[in-house]
Order: C-alpha cells, then sequence, then structure tokens
C-alpha cells in the first residue's frame, strides 16, 4: 500500500509541476512584459473573450542611461491593439525598465474593449 503511494505521488508531482509551467506561459497571460535571453522584448496583452491574433501599432520611446554601475534601459509610451474579429480596441500605456539585459520592472495599463474605462493593470 505505501509503495502504491510513493509511485502514485512520483507521479502526480511532475505532472502538477508541468500544469503550473503551462498555465503560467506568455501565451495564457492576461498581460505580460518578457524579455528573452537574445533581448527580444515582448509585451503580450491577451484580454478575456478575445480570441485570435490581433495587429498592436504604436511607439515606445526608449531611454538608456549609462553608468559605471552598469546600464540602464527604459521604455515608455502607448500601444493599440485591435482585435478584428470582436472589433474591440485597447490602449496600452507602457513603461518598462531593463538594468544589465535583466527586465526589471514593467507595468500595462490596458484600456478599452471589454474593460471599458477601467484600466487594468499589470506590473511587475
Amino acid at each position: 500500500m505505501i509503495e502504491t503511494r510513493k509511485a502514485l505521488l512520483l507521479l502526480l508531482v511532475p505532472l502538477l509541476i508541468l500544469t503550473g509551467i503551462v498555465g503560467c506561459s506568455s501565451k495564457n497571460a492576461e498581460c505580460k512584459v518578457t524579455l528573452d535571453r537574445e533581448g527580444k522584448l515582448d509585451i503580450i496583452v491577451n484580454p478575456p473573450g478575445e480570441s485570435q491574433e490581433a495587429k498592436q501599432d504604436g511607439t515606445l520611446k526608449r531611454n538608456m542611461q549609462i553608468s559605471p554601475s552598469g546600464s540602464t534601459t527604459t521604455y515608455e509610451g502607448e500601444l493599440d491593439k485591435t482585435y478584428p474579429a470582436s472589433g474591440n480596441t485597447y490602449n496600452v500605456k507602457v513603461f518598462i525598465k531593463i538594468a544589465d539585459d535583466r527586465l526589471l520592472d514593467y507595468k500595462l495599463e490596458v484600456t478599452g474593449g471589454v474593460y471599458k474605462d477601467t484600466p487594468h493593470i499589470c506590473q511587475k
């Protein structure tokens, strides 16, 4: 009986870990910023009920500060993301801070579409 419980536990633990990893993936996030090892910045906005790919337009201003202790880069601006299937457009106010190729902080403030005028905020 104890061996059966151990075997079941050894099977369930990896499955729970994998489920957690998939559940936290960027594609499922409502909004998130990621920075990969090559330095590619990705701003993800997936409002509830929107299921198809959407066009994202806008500009971000990049500011760099270099000091003896390292470099810091910030990105600020606004993006608009329109989902053709629903016709909803979302405005995304963006603030991102990166230091020495590491994502330190971000704040995304999303309005429009299902959020209407009440901002949905994602931040780190």
